[in-house]
């Protein structure tokens, strides 16, 4: 099934259409800037779904806004999925230091942890760094 997630779509938060997802869906994002709650640090709790953008990383922008505790997408414990979870598409932007349940990870972009994902045409880019951080960690 797909969900969509846009003005004038049933979602207008891209974590509100990965909450309603089921395995093998794929969500996809409209074009557009998208930051804030429900935007920015985005769980997939363990789904094997598709999360992507309509029309690829130069039109649809996930922006963490510099704000500390923020990446675009947080992947944990997946581990036993036969699928992966695929991040299609998106520029991720202006990202910094996440809090785990294990403490800080230098990450603000994509944060991973035991899981099966395929990150795939993406931008990372301004990440906000205090000290060594990457744009896709685990």
């Amino acid at each position: 099934m797909e969900l969509r997630v846009g003005p004038g779509e049933i979602y207008t938060k891209i974590q509100d259409a990965v909450n309603a997802a089921a395995n093998h869906d794929t969500v996809i994002v409209n074009n557009g800037t998208y930051s804030g709650t429900g935007n920015v640090n985005i769980q997939i709790k363990g789904k094997s779904i598709t999360v992507m953008s309509d029309n690829g990383p130069e039109n649809c922008f996930i922006d963490c806004a510099h704000a500390a505790d923020t990446c675009g997408f947080i992947l944990i414990d997946a581990s036993d999925n036969i699928y992966p979870c695929i991040i299609e598409g998106f520029t991720i932007q202006n990202g910094g230091k996440v809090i785990t349940t294990d403490g800080p990870r230098n990450v603000g972009g994509v944060f991973c942890k035991q899981s099966h994902v395929e990150i795939v045409n993406n931008i990372i880019t301004h990440i906000m760094a205090p000290e060594h951080i990457a744009g896709i960690a685990s």
